[in-house]
């Protein structure tokens, strides 16, 4: 693992940037940038929300991968199969950590998904009852909508994209595994510094052993 000489793990390398035309903040541990939006629907970010994408993207996103980005095994480093709903839930289960306030993630990106996909509902559509929903509970306006229902049709109109389904399921997957984990004296290495892995997939947990002990191949 690569540290510091404070003991924390290098940083070396990595910059963040703005994109002008960007929507969202984006980690790409392979170009070692993270990606900040200069286009958000919702304008600049709050101070609270700001918090929240700093330690989503830098504090998680690029944090399991620094340990790995010198191991032989890249994918350690840029995210084995299937880990992608465990890390999505870590930055999630973060955000609300570091506000002190717990929500539903993804929970507007799986409306979403849902009535596209198994109402077939067309864009408009969904973006209107999206709309109706957000005013009644939250007020919030409606470019948070439009980015919603753009996520999940990405572009086609038509076909409705499953991947934001990974910010709901993976939040739900990762506070059961700390609840069943909770005084476990090891949880946090776990969770922020055992790579771009899932510790609910017993491959992925036997690998990172194997790897400690000395045992890899």
């Amino acid at each position: 693992m690569m540290r510091g000489g404070d003991g924390e793990p290098e940083t070396e390398g990595w910059k963040a940037v703005v994109i002008p035309s960007g929507a969202v903040a984006s980690t790409d541990c392979e170009q070692k940038i993270i990606r900040f939006p200069g286009r958000r629907s919702r304008g600049a970010y709050t101070q609270k929300e700001l918090k929240a994408i700093v330690i989503h993207e830098l504090g998680v996103h690029a944090l399991r991968s620094l340990p790995y980005e010198s191991c032989e095994v890249k994918s350690f480093a840029l995210g084995l199969p299937g880990y992608e709903a465990f890390e999505e839930g870590i930055a999630k289960a973060a955000e609300q950590a570091v506000n002190r306030q717990y929500e539903d993630s993804g929970l507007l990106h799986y409306i979403s998904i849902g009535l596209a996909y198994f109402l077939g509902k067309s864009f408009r559509e969904v973006f209107e009852i999206q709309c109706r929903i957000e005013h009644l509970t939250k007020g919030e306006p409606a470019g948070r909508c439009f980015d919603s229902v753009q996520r999940t049709f990405r572009g086609t109109g038509e076909l409705p994209n499953h991947k934001d389904l990974v910010y709901y399921n993976g939040a739900g997957q990762v506070w059961r595994y700390i609840e069943e984990h909770l005084y476990e004296e090891d949880l946090m290495e776990k969770l922020f510094l055992s790579g771009k892995t899932s510790m609910n997939d017993k491959r992925h947990e036997r690998m990172i052993y194997e790897m400690r002990t000395g045992n890899w191949l």
